[in-house]
């Protein structure tokens, strides 16, 4: 092997660092195919700077709103040498989407890695999606409510303010605020709901063995 060659190999870990990503979503990638497999010398799995590269692509596409389905597919046919910047300018100016795909499976690499089963993932993000579809439902009535003139004027036939879609925007920016934050405190107050009764109960334990 030249210098070159050793030089450029890295361990998962090292390529998490590179790359800026967790090491089970690296793992998840390379199962997905969206990375080539790794070379092995014995049980060592060793990665390069191409999957470096790799990943800043993924990543890349991904930060314009892409499902991982369509990065796989755009990867494919460039690695075939298919000119893929035309798809992309057309799929930014239909959709012009940002995505919450990332965080999401980054969220699952991680539960994964600390050892949840994927049975116990796929059931709490179907009662996620669930509950936060109801909010979204919520929010939406509520802001249909704020735009009732307007929606008396185009039942009229009359013309809409210019600033109708900018009040939107802002709406939809303040709704996401609010379930933000509205969401860190519940998330801390469920967590106290179960933290606290466990530290009682291991003092009490504690207290009873002395």
């Amino acid at each position: 092997m030249s210098v070159a060659a050793a030089a450029e190999r890295l361990r998962i870990d090292e390529l998490a660092q590179r790359s800026g990503l967790a090491s089970g979503t690296i793992r998840f990638y390379q199962r997905e195919g969206l990375i080539p497999p790794p070379e092995r010398d014995g049980r060592v799995a060793y990665y390069s700077e191409e999957h470096v590269r790799r990943l800043e692509r993924v990543r890349a596409l991904q930060g314009q709103g892409l499902p991982l389905s369509v990065v796989g597919d755009l990867l494919a046919r460039e690695d075939a040498g298919e000119d893929i910047a035309g798809w992309l300018a057309l799929d930014s100016a239909v959709f012009g989407r940002l995505t919450v795909e990332e965080p999401v499976e980054e969220l699952t690499a991680r539960l994964v890695e600390l050892g949840v089963s994927q049975a116990t993932i796929d059931a709490g993000a179907e009662l996620i999606a669930a509950r936060l579809k109801e909010v979204a439902a919520t929010m939406a009535g509520l802001g249909w409510e704020v735009f009732a003139e307007e929606r008396e004027r185009i039942a009229a036939g009359e013309q809409v303010p210019e600033d109708v879609l900018a009040r939107f925007e802002h709406l939809r920016s303040l709704a996401q605020r609010i379930v933000g934050t509205l969401f860190r405190e519940l998330f801390d107050e469920a967590i106290r709901e179960r933290t606290e009764p466990f530290a009682e109960e291991a003092a009490a334990r504690r207290r009873k063995r002395k």
